[in-house]
This record gives structure tokens, C-alpha cells and sequence, in this order.
């Protein structure tokens, strides 16, 4: 019998488990769960790359696709989210969980282009993500039952905007550094000449 690291995703709760056992109760929590769901969720938690193949547990993938947020791995939580909506196709709230977690890769990027300075016709170059994420916030209002629909759409339609004009003071504050660094090339080419012209006058 061979015991490895396991971690239960219904209370984080670490613990050990036989490498063959199918299922398990949880000392701390006392639910019953899958042997495997619990490998998976300790892998995860602890940095590693869990095998999510075959994972169909709907608490397990949401579980999962919140610690993938947390360590800003937004493939692997957005393939989480693909597997829940096969699983509840027509769920607005989680159309609109998938939205926002496309939202946190808008906002990293955006973060980064504050330092990076990366644009394209002065836009940021990761306007396929937000793009993505328009089509998502879509989604989820399409999903959205009537009366709340309305309501959703305008929460959204305010978040694109903020994003928008994140990537507009992005572009303007790479504009105002690169017109810096224009006149500072200029100033000094323009005091190298000066010295040139000075040593000369000397000889």
C-alpha cells in the first residue's frame, strides 16, 4: 500500500490517501468524496500540473478554477469553465464567472502595458482579450433571465468602458515617454555636436 498527498476540495483540508482508494470520507468535513478529485486539488493547490482529464465534478472544476485565477494561470481556468458549461450550458452565472475571469487577464495585461508599453494604432496589444471577454459578457446576458438582463448588460457595458479608457491612459502615458525620450536623444546629440564644435575651435 502506497499513500500520497491529498487535499480535500470541499474544506482544504490536507491528508493522506491510498495511491488506489476510489473514494475517501473526509476526517474534517465528513463528506465522501472522489480519491482522485482529492489528488487533483492537492496538485493544483501546491503548484503542480493536476491531470484534469475525465474531472467532471462541478464543485471540483469550480474549486480548480478559482486557485488557477489565484495563480494568474487563465488557460487552464478558462478550460475549467468550458468543462462546467458542458456540464450547465445555460447558467448565466457561470457565463458571466467565465467573463470575469477573462476580465482578470484584461487587467494583468493592462497592468503589465503601464510598464511594458506594448501598442498597435494606440490600442494595447492584448485587445483580444478584451475582445474575448465582450463576447463572453454577451453570453451571459443572453443566458440572463428578462427581468435581469437590463441590469447585467449595463454592469458590463460599464466594465468594457473602464477597460477602454485604461488603454487609452496606457497609450497617452507611452506617448509622453517616448516624446521624453525624443527631446532627451535630441538634447544630447545636440551637446555632443556642442563639444565636437568647441574641440575643434581649439585645435
Amino acid at each position: 500500500m502506497m499513500f500520497r498527498s491529498a487535499m480535500c476540495p470541499n474544506c482544504d483540508n490536507f491528508i493522506k490517501l491510498d495511491s488506489e482508494s476510489e473514494s475517501f470520507y473526509c476526517a474534517h468535513c465528513g463528506i465522501q468524496l472522489d480519491s482522485r478529485d482529492a489528488f487533483v486539488y492537492y496538485d493544483l493547490k501546491t503548484g503542480g500540473e493536476p491531470d484534469m482529464d475525465g474531472i467532471d465534478s462541478f464543485k471540483l472544476l469550480m474549486r480548480c478554477s478559482a486557485g488557477y485565477l489565484e495563480q494568474k494561470k487563465y488557460e487552464q481556468a478558462d478550460s475549467c469553465y468550458e468543462k462546467i458549461l458542458k456540464l450547465a450550458p445555460d447558467d448565466y452565472r457561470i457565463w458571466k464567472l467565465r467573463a470575469l475571469a477573462w476580465e482578470s487577464r484584461v487587467i494583468n495585461e493592462y497592468h503589465k502595458s503601464f510598464y511594458e508599453f506594448r501598442k498597435e494604432n494606440g490600442v494595447v496589444e492584448n485587445k483580444e482579450y478584451l475582445a474575448k471577454f465582450r463576447e463572453l459578457c454577451g453570453n451571459a446576458v443572453r443566458h440572463c433571465p428578462g427581468d435581469m438582463a437590463g441590469e447585467l448588460a449595463e454592469e458590463f457595458n460599464e466594465r468594457v468602458r473602464g477597460h477602454f479608457d485604461i488603454a487609452y491612459r496606457a497609450y497617452k502615458l507611452e506617448k509622453r515617454r517616448t516624446t521624453a525620450y525624443t527631446l532627451l536623444a535630441g538634447a544630447t546629440l545636440f551637446a555632443l555636436a556642442a563639444m565636437a564644435l568647441n574641440a575643434c575651435r581649439i585645435m
